[in-house]
């Protein structure tokens, strides 16, 4: 056997050098590590986000409801006493809408659709709008808050729906277009209305149809008897018409003793024609000389004797007027007037004589006349009698009345909100 001599170990100073080596090392591997940790759990964290949330969003579709733990939300406010950051499934940091409502999620409504188990502090649902959030970084209040609790006491019913239709009826078109909905059993909701429906019945009154007739002979175009009307068409009954006529046409006035006497216009009127003819103009003729007689009494002037007498039976006539008219004539002893009576020869006086004389002035005597001329008409000559027939008709009568009832049918989901009568601790 071959014994070594003067067999070294490591030194003290050789063994710090080789740990401060792998203390550098360590060191400078534990970033890159917990880089590593960091990322994996962001990638878990998002795939549960997404998961849940699509979970959450097929038992929407199903039940019409979120998987809400409780009925009771958080405010944005609330959540972010408790919660340093929120992140959505894309792992970014969001800020809540101060509006919406935040709900646990019940994991146990999920288990048919996605199979995670997680505890519900962690993450969050927001209602109606079904995203899911992660809560980062929960301070002391928020861990003591989501602390997985231990049921002392009492149950939890999830909340329920039925599908609900009743009716309802107006005689009148003003029913609701929805209707709130409750009974004994709690459920609540609004009924949405559709396929209204009407009936009407007859109330009273009555109907008569139409009717119509042909009448004749009518003596005017509207007829108005026993409830029938029309307007009738005129139709020739007997008779017959001729139509007027003209022609031209003359004529003579009588003899007038002045032109001025002389009418101007002549009514014309024979064989039918009737018209006013005017006047050709004025025509004179002599119809002869002026002759005026009268009778007159003349005595001769001085006295007589009258017992000697010799008087003649006759004496002319003839002479000058005052006026310087010549008359003519032959005067008739008619007997004598006594002037004076006595004496030696008797009675005197002077004889009277009467007799018819006439003028013998030369003026013309005149006769005036006319002739006329003109156009005249024969009036027309209508006989025609006329009447009227036609169709007429007695329009219906109808006094019914009615009564039309509205019926509305109204259907929808009502609800019985969940029963959490459980005690944690």
């Amino acid at each position: 056997m071959k014994l070594i001599k003067n067999k070294k170990g490591f030194t003290l100073i050789e063994l710090i050098v080789v740990m401060a080596i792998i203390g550098i090392l360590v060191l400078l591997a534990i970033p890159k590590f917990m880089g590593y940790t960091e990322k994996a759990k962001l990638t878990k964290l998002k795939s549960n986000t997404k998961v849940l949330e699509t979970a959450s969003e097929r038992y929407y579709i199903e039940h019409q409801d979120w998987p809400r733990l409780s009925n009771i939300p958080y405010t944005s406010e609330q959540i972010t006493t408790f919660a340093q950051e929120i992140t959505d499934k894309t792992g970014q940091v969001v800020t809540l809408d101060a509006t919406g409502n935040y709900y646990d999620i019940d994991y146990s409504k999920l288990q048919q659709y996605a199979n995670k188990q997680s505890d519900n502090i962690h993450y969050i649902l927001q209602n109606p709008v079904g995203e899911v959030y992660y809560l980062k970084n929960l301070t002391k209040a928020g861990e003591d808050r989501v602390t997985t609790p231990k049921l002392v006491s009492g149950s939890y019913i999830p909340e329920q729906s039925k599908e609900i239709s009743e009716s309802k009826t107006s005689t009148s078109n003003n029913l609701s277009s929805s209707i709130p909905y409750s009974d004994a059993d709690g459920y609540v909701g609004v009924l949405n209305g559709e396929n209204v429906t009407t009936e009407t019945t007859q109330t009273g009154g009555y109907y008569t149809a139409s009717d119509t007739k042909s009448v004749t002979g009518q003596p005017s175009a509207n007829y108005n008897i026993g409830s029938y009307l029309g307007t009738l068409t005129q139709y020739l009954l007997s008779g017959n018409y001729t139509a007027s006529d003209t022609k031209s046409a003359s004529a003579s006035s009588s003899t007038y003793p002045s032109s001025g006497s002389v009418p101007s216009k002549y009514s014309y009127n024979s064989g039918g024609y009737i018209g006013s003819l005017s006047g050709t103009g004025i025509v004179s003729t002599i119809t002869g000389y002026y002759r005026e007689t009268k009778t007159v009494t003349y005595s001769p002037g001085g006295n007589w004797w009258i017992a000697g007498a010799g008087w003649p039976s006759t004496m002319s006539g003839d002479g000058y007027d005052e006026y310087g008219i010549y008359w003519r004539g032959t005067l008739y002893y008619s007997g004598y007037t006594v002037t004076s009576s006595g004496g030696q020869w008797g009675e005197y006086g002077y004889p009277n004589y009467t007799g018819t004389i006439t003028s013998q002035s030369s003026t013309a005597i005149y006769s005036y006349s006319q002739n006329y001329s003109g156009t005249v008409t024969k009036p027309a000559i209508d006989t025609r009698v006329y009447a009227y027939s036609g169709t007429v008709t007695k329009p219906e009568v109808d006094t019914r009345t009615y009564k039309t009832d509205y019926t509305q049918i109204y259907s929808g989901t009502v609800t019985k909100p969940a029963i959490d009568t459980r005690i944690w601790e």
